[in-house]
Order: structure tokens, then sequence, then C-alpha cells
């Protein structure tokens, strides 16, 4: 995990943010990021890895609490 990479930035929400609103901003960051609507960009590609990694971790209740500690959440 990237400690320096903030995924509530990354999924435009608030740290506060309930699993219903993260699953919400994955979905619609999915939707406008993804490399097939996006002409395979080599940016776009990243970015959407981005928005999977911080979705895997946000929505994971362990792994949340491991994220928000070092994080000062």
């Amino acid at each position: 995990m990237r400690i320096g990479q903030d995924h509530y930035k990354v999924l435009g929400i608030a740290p506060t943010a309930g699993i219903r609103e993260i699953k919400d901003a994955y979905r619609q960051q999915a939707f406008l990021n993804h490399p097939d609507r996006n002409q395979m960009s080599p940016t776009t590609n990243e970015k959407m890895g981005k928005i999977n990694e911080a979705y895997a971790t946000l929505s994971d209740p362990i792994k949340r609490v491991e994220y928000d500690i070092p994080m000062g959440y």
C-alpha cells in the first residue's frame, strides 16, 4: 500500500464516508476513467490502478483502519 497516496482524494470522498458512499464514488470514477472509454490511454490505465487500489483499501474495514491510523484519520 502506498502511504503517500490519499485514497479518499482519489475517490473524491471525505474520510467520514460510509461504505455506500465509497462504493458509489468508486463506480463513478471507474466509469469515467475506464481505459475502454478513453482509447486505452496510458494515463487512464495508471489512474484506474489508483482507483482500484483506493477502493480495495477503503472497502475492507480492516485495511481501512490500517490505512487511516498512519494517515491521521
